[in-house]
């Protein structure tokens, strides 16, 4: 079977860089050929840099998710990095208006929107964290049309609101949360969800699967997201694999090298 991307893994996590060469060689082992690694706060930047020069197949995103944002840092630190060649998206950013998150909601939007138009200037999708603010979400982002692309990353809205984000030229991507036999908002979205616009990941290590601890995710754990959703759909693995391969490559414009 084709190798497979995962889309969205913190390899840049502090409880995880003494060990990225055997992460990523446990990972090639299982088929897992290609890491998308977003940066998530200002210390994080220059870590995910340098993850990305070491190793071939992690591919690097910039951006400063909703739970580290300041009045006091500029976004203008950010172009350096988004100008690297390498670089494959802006992210994580987003919008979360969960009761523990303490950012006032007008600073989330206005640097999440700033980093919106970063990445329209760069052209590169956007890699999204939304949690309880989707339909904040959808009128932020309905202005711009087709000029943004990304992914609602480990999406955690409602069926209901998927042609909302399909219609804003988003892929939606499924993580551990989907294989919790208890997450059936998670299991409609994920039937309901289009082939051609489905991606997965392991959001290692925050988000737990069905099996394991968050703390011991990694990117290999993405076989038993993959699983529960073809089985979930009723659908032959490889076909589903493929799909999502091919979303990748679109996505992405061709950049992520095939498994």
């Amino acid at each position: 079977m084709k190798g497979i991307t995962d889309t969205h893994c913190h390899l840049n996590d502090a409880s995880l860089l003494g060990k990225i060469g055997s992460i990523i060689e446990r990972s090639l082992n299982a088929g897992v050929h290609n890491f998308i690694v977003p940066a998530y706060d200002i210390e994080s930047l220059e870590v995910t840099y340098k993850i990305a020069n070491k190793y071939k197949n992690v591919y690097p995103a910039y951006g400063i998710h909703p739970w580290y944002i300041n009045e006091s840092f500029d976004l203008n630190n950010l172009r350096d990095y988004l100008a690297d060649p390498r670089t494959i998206a802006v992210g994580e950013i987003g919008l979360d208006y969960a009761d523990d998150v303490k950012i006032p909601r007008d600073l989330q939007m206005k640097v999440f929107i700033s980093q919106v138009e970063l990445a329209i200037e760069y052209n590169l999708p956007v890699l999204i964290h939304c949690r309880r603010a989707h339909l904040d979400m959808i009128n932020a982002l309905r202005p711009y049309g087709d000029r943004i692309k990304g992914v609602m990353h480990s999406y955690s809205g409602s069926k209901e609101m998927i042609n909302d984000f399909l219609a804003l030229n988003l892929y939606l991507s499924f993580s551990g949360a989907v294989t919790r036999t208890h997450a059936k908002k998670y299991h409609r979205s994920a039937l309901f969800v289009p082939l051609d616009r489905i991606l997965f990941e392991t959001d290692a290590p925050s988000i737990s699967t069905q099996t394991v601890a968050a703390k011991d995710v990694e990117p290999h754990h993405i076989w038993e997201i993959i699983d529960f959703v073809a089985g979930l759909r009723k659908m032959d693995k490889e076909i589903l694999v493929r799909a999502s391969m091919e979303n990748v490559d679109r996505l992405f414009d061709g950049r992520i090298e095939s498994g």
